[in-house]
């Protein structure tokens, strides 16, 4: 006879089977979790490392173009400045030039409207250059460059292209002294229309008119001319003013600024 298990034998062995696959589940379970949390960590760290890193490139990248704009930017501006500065002197040269050109037209000029009056006057005139000229407070004077050698002597008038300059007070080897017409020692026979006058200097830039004649008027704008320089030809001297009450003559000559003159010396 076969011996029979009792049927709650068979429910307690269903039982254990049961919890064994809920152990075995439950314990695969945590098994995935744990392997699928170890994967997830390596993950991050294989996709942290590569976007650090490319973070690092962007990062030195923007440095190095901010360097290369900074340093472009800063010899763009050298540049620009030692430019500047290069042109500023040859700016500066260039009007030195313009100058001294200008400065050795206007003596050209002098020298050429000095020769065409020695062309034209029948008195011999010698052609001498303006050394320097004195304008303190008690003398008003010149110094050329030819004296004695050249046949100058004292009391010849110095004129240029304008008119009177003055007369040689002093003659040396090399060298003669002028008395401009402006200084007060200065005494010059003249003539304004019909009136027979003096003009004296005053150490100013203007003449005072000493009348000889009083009866003949002197009119504002009229020319005053040497009266007894030459039979031949007269030299202009300037031009009446009237102010503050007193008649005036102003000279043509710009005494302040002589570069040439001539000095009348004889006849030829």
């Amino acid at each position: 006879m076969r011996r029979q298990i009792p049927k709650t034998s068979f429910s307690f062995l269903k039982h254990l089977r049961r919890r064994e696959m809920f152990v075995r589940s439950l314990l695969i379970l945590c098994i995935v979790l744990l392997l699928g949390f170890l994967c997830e960590k390596e993950c991050i760290l294989k996709l942290r490392n590569p976007m650090i890193a490319l973070r690092v490139q962007v990062q030195n990248l923007l440095e190095s173009t901010v360097r290369f704009y900074s340093n472009f930017l800063f010899f763009i501006c050298h540049d620009v400045d030692k430019t500047l500065l290069n042109l500023r002197i040859e700016n500066a040269e260039l009007r030195q030039q313009m100058l001294l050109i200008g400065s050795i037209q206007e003596e050209n000029d002098v020298l050429r409207e000095l020769l065409s009056l020695k062309k034209r006057s029948p008195e011999r005139v010698v052609v001498a250059k303006v050394v320097t000229v004195f304008k303190g407070e008690f003398a008003r004077s010149c110094v050329l460059s030819k004296g004695k050698e050249s046949g100058i002597k004292i009391d010849n008038l110095v004129l240029n292209e304008h008119g009177l300059i003055g007369r040689v007070v002093e003659v040396r080897d090399g060298y003669s002294l002028v008395l401009l017409i402006t200084d007060i020692n200065s005494n010059i026979p003249a003539k304004i229309g019909e009136a027979n006058v003096i003009l004296n200097g005053d150490n100013s830039n203007m003449l005072r008119i000493s009348l000889i004649h009083e009866d003949i008027p002197i009119v504002e704008g009229s020319i005053a001319e040497t009266s007894s320089y030459s039979q031949k030809e007269k030299i202009l001297i300037g031009k009446v003013l009237f102010c503050n009450g007193h008649f005036l003559v102003e000279p043509f000559v710009k005494l302040n600024d002589l570069t040439y003159v001539g000095v009348v010396t004889s006849d030829e």
